[in-house]
């Protein structure tokens, strides 16, 4: 009996945490970017950029960024105001600066509220 009930209990939590992240998801609130980094426009390259930086393979992670960079699929994201765009529980959150278009996909520990 008592498992259940804890399992309910991370349940109920679990479906708070995503409704807050929706919630501020559609209202675009402003965060700040607290450290420079990475930021793509897709999750998926990314996460691979990401995988190659975590793996210590400086080489390839450059060769996979540079033309990203270059085309504009990735940047780096600078310290400063952005929007929140597309908020996951697992994911990445998608951010973008003030009159531009396109979010980028950055870690959730490079964004703090902005205040």
């Amino acid at each position: 009996m008592r498992f259940s009930h804890t399992i309910g209990l991370y349940s109920v939590a679990a479906v708070i945490v995503l409704l807050k992240l929706i919630t501020v998801a559609n209202a675009a609130e402003p965060f700040k970017v607290i450290a420079p980094g990475y930021g793509c426009k897709t999750d998926e390259n990314y996460s691979r950029l990401m995988k190659l930086i975590m793996s210590e393979d400086d080489t390839a992670a450059l060769k996979f960024v540079t033309p990203l960079m270059r085309s504009g699929e990735c940047t780096i994201m600078e310290p400063g105001k952005v929007f929140l765009d597309k908020a996951s529980v697992l994911g990445n959150p998608c951010v973008r600066k003030r009159g531009d278009v396109d979010c980028y996909f950055t870690r959730s520990q490079n964004l703090a509220p902005a205040e």
